[in-house]
């Protein structure tokens, strides 16, 4: 049987050069990333690709990042270690988080025009709470604005 890095080098398609991205083209996870077989598991290509090439994944840097935002890429030079807060910022910081805020989300009890409502009402917080069906805690949080902060305009 062939070493894993024979395994892997036989399934990336280097043929764009040192800079390009290196796609993985053999099995992927439903997400998009490569996957391989180690040791009877399926591990992302790129975290193989990461290790082959001298990369250290460790226990305060266990996530493997895609410079280049593509998930099949198995370039060393698009990977970097990091914790899952840089995968958080750099999505962020490249678009890829969707937050899903106010009426968006899918637990959301209350409306921007509700928000609107309860910022201008005199009312105490416990008739509030009973007109809206959330509880006095919620209520206070809208009012101080730690909630529902992008309908202040509302």
């Amino acid at each position: 049987m062939a070493d894993l890095a024979d395994r892997l080098r036989a399934k990336v398609d280097s043929s764009g050069g040192e800079d390009a991205c290196w796609p993985f083209m053999g099995a992927r996870f439903p997400d998009g990333y490569g996957c391989i077989a180690v040791g009877g598991r399926a591990v992302g290509a790129h975290r193989v690709a990461f290790v082959e090439a001298g990369g250290a994944i460790t226990t305060d840097r266990p996530h493997v990042l895609h410079a280049c935002d593509n998930p099949p890429c198995c370039n060393p030079r698009h990977l970097f270690a990091g914790t899952h807060a840089d995968n958080m910022r750099d999505a962020v910081a490249k678009g890829r988080h969707v937050s899903l805020a106010g009426e968006a989300h899918g637990r959301a009890k209350l409306t921007a025009a509700d928000v609107a409502a309860i910022r201008a009402s005199s009312e105490s917080q416990r008739a509030l709470a009973a007109r809206f069906g959330v509880g006095k805690s919620q209520i206070a949080r809208v009012k101080r604005g730690e909630q529902w902060r992008e309908a202040v305009g509302a």
